[in-house]
């Protein structure tokens, strides 16, 4: 089973899909730290109420005329698996490379590529909306941080200590 909730000043919306069907979120409230929803499907009004502990959103849902219990875990939005068109500021000249990641959790793996030849990521980490990647390339390793801002990565980026600098990138279309 699946939530996706939305708040909006207070005004919730979504959507919870079970195995039976999908369920739009009409109606919400919190009364003291109770997040209680109304849901409709087709031909019926399901009820699910939810306390929040830890990264988890536990309680009950009540549709068909029967009661379950629930455990919701918090997901991070996937936002950066794909292919980035990317150029890194080298003393002034640009330096283009394409950027191929994947997010499975926290976790990033994937390459780089450049007129320098192939790389591959030996570590990465996406988490409270920041990238951390280390590229290992012939020369040495390559440090890269970004956040997303605009539907961009922007970032700093570090060569052996050597050379650093800004980098961005914009998803490949």
């Amino acid at each position: 089973m699946t939530l996706d909730l939305v708040n909006e000043a207070g005004k919730f919306s979504g959507r919870v899909t079970t195995a039976n069907g999908a369920y739009e979120i009409i109606k919400g409230q919190v009364i003291d730290g109770l997040l209680t929803l109304e849901l409709q499907d087709k031909d019926s009004v399901a009820k699910l109420s939810l306390r929040p502990t830890e990264n988890k959103l536990v309680g009950e849902l009540f549709a068909h005329g029967r009661t379950g219990a629930v455990d919701f875990k918090r997901v991070s939005k996937d936002e950066i698996t794909g292919e980035w068109d990317a150029a890194a500021d080298a003393q002034g000249q640009p330096f283009p490379f394409t950027l191929t990641l994947k997010v499975d959790g926290e976790k990033v793996t994937g390459s780089s590529n450049s007129e320098l030849g192939n790389t591959t990521i030996s570590s990465g980490v996406w988490k409270d909306g920041k990238l951390v990647i280390v590229l290992e390339s012939g020369s040495g390793q390559i440090g890269l941080i970004a956040t997303l801002q605009d539907g961009k990565l922007v970032g700093d980026y570090d060569f052996l200590s050597q050379l650093q600098g800004k980098w961005v990138a914009v998803r490949k279309k």
